[in-house]
């Protein structure tokens, strides 16, 4: 045998378990990684676990707190229902009366505004027509005082006797006396006759026989007066004074109409009621009727 090839194979084989001895060492290496692999799973595993554990345990004392709270309150609900009844009761009847003490003081405010501002409009409006009258009452004795419509004011006055004397007169006796009404048939006989008799005379000389002509009732026989309108403007207005007179009467009416619903309106009525209802709250509806 060749001592020297013995030698080399003996080395050989001693490599090969060199080898295989390096291979077991990998091969526990790798199984101790896996193993702390494993542990660390583990370990994560069990933190996991005891977070579940925690939250449950706080869940559980939530629905305990929330539970004994729930407990408590209505123990004190119950041992307090009658008090907390008549709270709640007196509540409901304050928040009621309020509600309907507002609506009525609503519809109170609105129609005391309503009627004040009636009664005002008619006592401005009145001022006015006084004012007017006055100063026209003036204007027109001055003129009769200095002649200007003096003879105008005298032939009224005459012609004015002389129909009621002659022509009214009869006619209020024979009604009266007689039942018998001749004044339809007065002014059939005025408009079918007088009038165009009267035209016929203005056309051929320039005068009325039963009016004046234009000027001189404008001069003599009207009243000249401003009345306002909306918005601050103001018409000027040319009328005899019994017409500036029925105005002065609207204007004594339309106040006594807002003098009458503002005492309808304090007084208790009907629609007392109705404004704590919220029905006819507005200050332009007076239903129902006081």
């Amino acid at each position: 045998m060749d001592p020297v090839a013995d030698a080399e194979g003996g080395i050989a084989d001693a490599e090969g378990l060199v080898a295989i001895a390096s291979g077991v060492v990998a091969d526990v290496e790798g199984a101790t990684a896996d193993a702390e692999g494993v542990t660390e799973i583990a370990e994560e595993t069990a933190d996991t676990a005891i977070d579940v554990e925690n939250t449950a345990v706080g869940e559980a004392n939530l629905a305990a707190n929330a539970e004994e709270g729930s407990g408590i309150v209505m123990d004190f609900v119950y041992s307090n229902y009658r008090t907390l009844l008549l709270l709640f009761t007196i509540a409901t009847i304050w928040i009621t009366v309020m509600e309907t003490a507002t609506s009525w003081i609503t519809g109170m405010n609105n129609h005391i505004k309503c009627a004040s501002k009636e009664f005002n409009n008619g006592f401005d409006d009145s001022m006015i027509v006084t004012g007017i009258l006055l100063e026209c009452s003036w204007d027109k004795f001055i003129k009769f005082w200095n002649g200007d419509c003096t003879r105008y004011y005298i032939a009224d006055m005459i012609f004015g006797l002389l129909y009621g004397v002659l022509i009214e007169l009869p006619v209020v006796l024979i009604n009266a006396i007689f039942g018998i009404d001749l004044q339809p048939i007065v002014n059939f006989f005025y408009e079918v006759v007088i009038v165009p008799i009267n035209d016929i005379v203005y056309a051929m000389s320039g005068f009325y026989i039963v009016k004046w002509t234009d000027p001189i009732i404008k001069k003599c026989f009207t009243c000249k007066g401003k009345i306002p309108v909306n918005n601050g403007w103001s018409e000027e207005l040319h009328k005899p004074m019994n017409e500036w007179a029925e105005l002065y009467n609207c204007s004594g009416a339309q106040m006594r109409q807002g003098l009458g619903r503002f005492f309808g309106t304090i007084l208790p009525s009907e629609r007392w009621s109705e404004w704590s209802n919220k029905r006819h709250q507005s200050g332009s509806d007076w239903n129902p009727s006081f």
